[in-house]
């Protein structure tokens, strides 16, 4: 798979959950694939079940944009798997996010730490 053992354990994980990831294609959100990486989608057939994207300098920081699994798939460690992919994508780079209070437990479980940070949205 290019990932070494972790991408065998990735690859087995999405065997198990009889799921399918690929990269975020222009079919689903046009300006995704341009300006975002990593940018995956893990399927259930032809179904999104859950996808994350970021924004990264490739060397230094990974910022992720978005982690969302739809509900009937939450629970079964597809975050989990999607941050894996990541780091596989990109062992170098640190990964920085915000939260929201509901998943602060998921990233504090994935050995992720809080730091503060700013928002401010214009609509």
């Amino acid at each position: 798979s290019g990932f070494g053992r972790m991408g065998n354990e990735l690859a087995d994980q999405f065997k198990t959950l009889r799921l399918s990831i690929r990269v975020w294609t222009d079919a689903d959100f046009a300006a995704i694939e341009r300006h975002s990486w990593p940018a995956l989608v893990l399927c259930e057939d032809k179904q999104i079940v859950a996808f994350v994207r970021a924004l990264s300098d490739g060397q230094v920081t990974a910022y992720i944009c978005e982690l969302l699994v739809v509900p009937a798939w939450r629970g079964h460690g597809l975050g989990r798997l999607l941050i894996a992919v990541c780091h596989a994508l990109q062992p170098t780079v640190r990964f920085d996010l915000l939260s929201t209070e509901e998943a602060d437990g998921f990233y504090e479980h994935l050995d992720f730490r809080p730091f503060k940070g700013y928002r401010k949205s214009y609509f």
